[in-house]
């Protein structure tokens, strides 16, 4: 069976603009805070440069008992030693990356559109992410975003563990976990925050309350 993972608060690293030294200092106050677990997103670098840097921040997350996603590549995940990998509709094929990793990875899959959820319980995969529930300044290249409702519907569809990414903070989050999701996707709004810890330690406060109170 695939490694349980606690999806509630989960990072996607945004290291755009920083040097290596500030990008490990941010993203250890990130798991200070509060993250369950890291999404590794580098798309400018080459593969060799990926597995290098995904090994370099991997015995941190250890120390903190936090898995390490790769964001689109399941090579980079296999060979550096990821605890799992993040796929787009249009990246690997779910059956290879699974066929790859082997069943104690974490895959993901993204879910861009109502009727991509139809069978998404039938993949061999973890969790599905809805994406972007928000606009988002953080990625360009997205589908119009799904909103609440329809994250309510795709719920209904869904048993696996379900996500939301996309232009989701503190102002928002509470409205994003009322429609049953399991975890939200945050990337600006710890990552690039002035604050990352105290940022992260806020949205998991919020997370814990409506867990406390509606879960009860």
């Amino acid at each position: 069976m695939p490694k349980q993972a606690d999806f509630s608060l989960y990072l996607i690293t945004n290291r755009q603009g920083m040097g290596m030294e500030q990008f490990e200092t941010t993203l250890e106050e990130t798991l200070l805070g509060g993250v369950t677990i890291v999404q590794l997103r580098e798309k400018m670098i080459s593969d060799t440069e990926y597995i290098m840097l995904a090994k370099k921040i991997k015995p941190m997350l250890v120390k903190y008992n936090v898995p390490l996603i790769i964001n689109d590549n399941p090579y980079v995940a296999k060979e550096a030693g990821a605890d799992g990998v993040h796929l787009g509709q249009k990246d690997h094929d779910v059956e290879q990356a699974r066929q790859l990793l082997g069943q104690q990875a974490i895959i993901g899959l993204s879910i861009e559109k109502t009727n991509q959820a139809k069978h998404i319980d039938k993949l061999p995969i973890d969790y599905a992410a809805i994406s972007p529930i928000f606009n988002t300044d953080t990625k360009k290249d997205i589908s119009t975003p799904l909103g609440i409702e329809n994250a309510k519907m795709i719920r209904k569809m869904v048993k696996k563990d379900l996500l939301a990414i996309g232009g989701i903070n503190i102002s928002n989050v509470a409205e994003v976990l009322s429609t049953g999701i399991d975890g939200v996707c945050i990337i600006s709004a710890i990552f690039n925050d002035s604050d990352p810890r105290l940022a992260a330690q806020k949205l998991k406060e919020k997370i814990i309350h409506h867990r406390r109170y509606n879960y009860a």
